[in-house]
C-alpha cells in the first residue's frame, strides 16, 4: 500500500489521506494519519468523504474486537480523532463506544507515550465495558509520569463511573497498596506517587459532583494508609507534600458537605497524616491547609454549640490540627464571639470540660434538622415523581430526537444524567434522615384527613385518589411519623 503525505495542502491530499485510513490494518500508520487529521478545520473535512466515514467505524469495531496492545491503540486513535469541534466526528464515536463492548484486560501501561496514555483513559471514560471504574482506578493509581493527563483524565473517570466517592477512594487504595517501586526509598517514592494521586482527586472534585455518603471519611484515611504503605519516608520535604495534598483534598469534599463535618470520623485522616511528623510539630508550610480544614471544624462545632451540644472528639481534631496554641486562641475567640451560647459551652470552648457529648444528646442534635424536614421530604418526594416521568418520557423523547442534531441529543442525555443524579442525592439525604415514600399514585382510597391533604375541600368525600404519596419517617418505637401527608383528590 502506497503511503500519502501526512500533512495535507489540498482536497486531493486529504481523500487520498481518507483513503489510506479506511484500508490501513497497520496501526503506527494509522496514528500517523490520525495526528495528521485530528487538526483544526481538517476534521471535519475529511468527514466528508466516505471513506473517511468507513474508516472511524471500522476503528470502532476493532475497538471492541482486539484485545491487548492493539485495542489501547485503537482506544487511544479514537479518542485523538474526538479533540477537533467536528460534532459529526464527536457523536460518531461517542455513540459507538456506547455499545457494550467486552472487558479490558490490557494494561494502560502497554502504550510508551505519555499523551496515547492520556487519549486511552479518555476513552476509557466513554467505553462501555463492564470494569470501568475497576480499570480507570488502575490507570490512575499505576500511572508512572510526573505531570500525567492520563492520570488527571482516568481519576476524573473513576469519580464519575463509581457509585460514590467512598468507593472511588476504596478502588484508588486497593490499587496503591499493590504498587511496587524499585528504589532506594520506597517510602519517599510511594509517596510521590500518592501525592500525584491526590492532586488528580483534587481536581476531579472541581469538575464532578459525585455521591458522598457518611462514610467518606474513614475510607480517605484508608487510602492514605494504603498510599503510604507502611514504609518510612526519608525525604521531610516529601511528606510535607503528602500533607498539605491529602489536607486540601479533605476540604474539598468536606466543606460543601457539611453536615459531614459534624461527624469526627471524617477527619481520620488527620490522624494518619500527624503521624507523618511525630514527635515533631506539624512543619510551617502546612499551615495553611491546616488552617482551611480547621475552619470547616470551626463552623461545625459553633452549629453544634448554639443547639447547647458540645463534642470532644470533633474539639479533638482540632486541636490536632492547629496544636494546642493556636487550636487554644481558635476556640477561645468562638466562645467570645458566638452569641447565645449558654456559659456551659463556652466553658467547654475555653476549658475543654464537656457538659454533654454529641452522642448523649440525640434529641438536641435533632433540632438542628427538624426545621427543615418538611423541606426535605417536599424535595423528596418531587424528586421521586420527577424520576419516574422521565423514565416514562426518555424513550420516546430518545426517538424524538434520534434525527436532531447532536448537540440537542446530547444535551437529552445530560438532563437525563443530571436529573437522576439530583434524585439519587435528594433520596440519600432523604434516607439519613430516615424517611420513605409510602401510598401508590392513582390508587383510591378511603379518605382520612389524618393522613390525606388536598388542594380543595373534600367534605363529603369517602373516597379519594392518590396524587402524591406520604412521606413518613421511621420511629423507634411506635408507628412511622407522618412527615408530609398524601395529596389528594377526589375521585
Amino acid at each position: 500500500m502506497v503511503s500519502h503525505p501526512t500533512t495535507p495542502t489540498n482536497l486531493s491530499d486529504l481523500e487520498a489521506l481518507a483513503t489510506e485510513f479506511a484500508a490501513s490494518n497497520d496501526l503506527d500508520r494509522l496514528r500517523e494519519i490520525t495526528i495528521a487529521l485530528a487538526r483544526p478545520g481538517v476534521t471535519n473535512k475529511a468527514w466528508s468523504f466516505p471513506a473517511f466515514q468507513t474508516g472511524v467505524r471500522t476503528l470502532i469495531e476493532r475497538s471492541a474486537s482486539t484485545d491487548g496492545e492493539d485495542r489501547l491503540k485503537t482506544l487511544a486513535l479514537l479518542a485523538r480523532l474526538m479533540t477537533q469541534p467536528s460534532k459529526a466526528v464527536q457523536h460518531a464515536i461517542r455513540s459507538g463506544l456506547g455499545h457494550p463492548a467486552p472487558a479490558l484486560l490490557a494494561l494502560p501501561s502497554l502504550l510508551s507515550d505519555p499523551q496515547d496514555r492520556e487519549y486511552l483513559a479518555q476513552a476509557v471514560r466513554l467505553a462501555a465495558i463492564p470494569n470501568r471504574a475497576e480499570y480507570l482506578a488502575v490507570f490512575s493509581a499505576s500511572e508512572g509520569q510526573y505531570l500525567s493527563g492520563a492520570r488527571k483524565q482516568a481519576t476524573i473517570g473513576l469519580i464519575e463511573e463509581a457509585p460514590s466517592l467512598t468507593a472511588a477512594f476504596d478502588l484508588l487504595g486497593q490499587e496503591l497498596r499493590v504498587q511496587e517501586f524499585d528504589t532506594q526509598d520506597v517510602g519517599s517514592s510511594r509517596a510521590r506517587r500518592l501525592v500525584r494521586t491526590l492532586e488528580a482527586i483534587l481536581n476531579a472534585l472541581r469538575v464532578t459532583d459525585p455521591v458522598v455518603e457518611a462514610d467518606v471519611g474513614p475510607a480517605f484515611g484508608r487510602l492514605l494508609t494504603a498510599g503510604l504503605g507502611g514504609s518510612p519516608i526519608k525525604e521531610r520535604s516529601v511528606a510535607i507534600e503528602v500533607a498539605v495534598a491529602a489536607l486540601d483534598v479533605l476540604t474539598a469534599f468536606v466543606r460543601p458537605n457539611f453536615s459531614l463535618a459534624r461527624d469526627p470520623q471524617v477527619f481520620d485522616g488527620v490522624a494518619v497524616l500527624r503521624r507523618l511528623f511525630a514527635p515533631a510539630r506539624w512543619p510551617d508550610e502546612t499551615l495553611d491547609s491546616r488552617k482551611a480544614l480547621a475552619g470547616v471544624l470551626r463552623e461545625a462545632i459553633a452549629l453544634l454549640a448554639q443547639a447547647g451540644i458540645t463534642d470532644n472528639k470533633l474539639r479533638h481534631t482540632i486541636i490536632l490540627l492547629l496544636e494546642d496554641h493556636l487550636a487554644e486562641v481558635t476556640l477561645r475567640e468562638l466562645a467570645d464571639r458566638s452569641p447565645g451560647l449558654t456559659q456551659e459551652v463556652r466553658h467547654w470552648l475555653a476549658r475543654g470540660r464537656a457538659i454533654r457529648t454529641l452522642e448523649g444528646s440525640e434529641a438536641t442534635a435533632e433540632t438542628l434538622l427538624e426545621a427543615v424536614d418538611r423541606d426535605i421530604a417536599e424535595a423528596f418526594r418531587e424528586a421521586a415523581g420527577l424520576r419516574e416521568t422521565w423514565e416514562h418520557v426518555k424513550d420516546d423523547l430518545a426517538d424524538a430526537v434520534r434525527d436532531a442534531p447532536p448537540y440537542l441529543k446530547q444535551a437529552v442525555d445530560r438532563v437525563g444524567s443530571r436529573l437522576d443524579r439530583l434524585a439519587r442525592r435528594v433520596a440519600l439525604v432523604a434516607s439519613k434522615r430516615e424517611m420513605e415514600l409510602t401510598d401508590e399514585v392513582g390508587e383510591a382510597v378511603e379518605y382520612s384527613p389524618v393522613d390525606h391533604e388536598a388542594d380543595h375541600p373534600l367534605a363529603g368525600v369517602r373516597v379519594v385518589r392518590i396524587i402524591a404519596p406520604k412521606v413518613t419517617r421511621r420511629a423507634r418505637s411506635g408507628p412511622p411519623q407522618i412527615v408530609l401527608k398524601s395529596r389528594v383528590e377526589a375521585t
